[in-house]
């Protein structure tokens, strides 16, 4: 079971939820891998799920994101500003 960070170092919420992402996501017993928002598309699998079902009507997203993964298969995803109780709580709920 993965999470897949993606984040900017530009923008300020995923600044600030760094203090508290990678524990939380450890403490569900995930691995955390960390992509960078200008790095996304090097992982195509990761960069269709973003394209297919995080995409904005702007054609924008909400950073970070965290896509999980489980078994090769992305379930779900929890994007924007989070508090670590949020964090926690939706990452459970697109693990299942």
């Amino acid at each position: 079971m993965r999470v897949w960070k993606i984040a900017d170092e530009d923008c300020p919420i995923c600044t600030s939820m760094v203090e508290f992402d990678a524990g939380v996501i450890q403490t569900l017993g995930f691995e955390l891998i960390q992509v960078r928002f200008d790095e996304v598309l090097d992982w195509p699998r990761l960069a269709g799920y973003v394209k297919t079902h995080l995409l904005n009507d702007d054609g924008t997203v909400d950073i970070p994101i965290y896509a999980v993964e489980i078994d090769q298969r992305f379930t779900g995803a929890v994007s924007g500003e989070n508090t670590k109780g949020e964090l926690k709580r939706k990452l459970l709920q697109v693990s299942r």
